[in-house]
């Protein structure tokens, strides 16, 4: 098994990796935390009472920071955690 760490933007219905792989969860940490604080300066989205189905949910995004772990042997993705995430900003 391989575990990775990754920072990544996400919205309702995709997501993709703003960083590179770190094989150390503080490393990825601290990245996460620098993007964090660009974030700082934006409005936060308000979400409270959105629907599953609210069209709003295509104008917002948030950053993840994410542990995934590998089966070497096959590639496979056998797990993917969010260990932390920020709010939800307007795209």
């Amino acid at each position: 098994m391989k575990t990775i760490y990754t920072v990544n933007y996400t919205n309702k219905v995709e997501s993709h990796s703003i960083s590179p792989e770190f094989s150390s969860e503080a490393e990825a940490r601290a990245f996460f935390e620098k993007e964090k604080e660009k974030l700082a300066v934006n409005t936060p989205a308000d979400i409270t009472g959105w629907q599953d189905h609210d069209q709003a949910w295509s104008r917002v995004y948030q950053l993840e920071l994410t542990k995934t772990t590998i089966d070497e042997e096959d590639g496979y993705i056998e797990d993917m955690v969010a260990l932390d995430s920020t709010q939800y900003y307007y795209d």
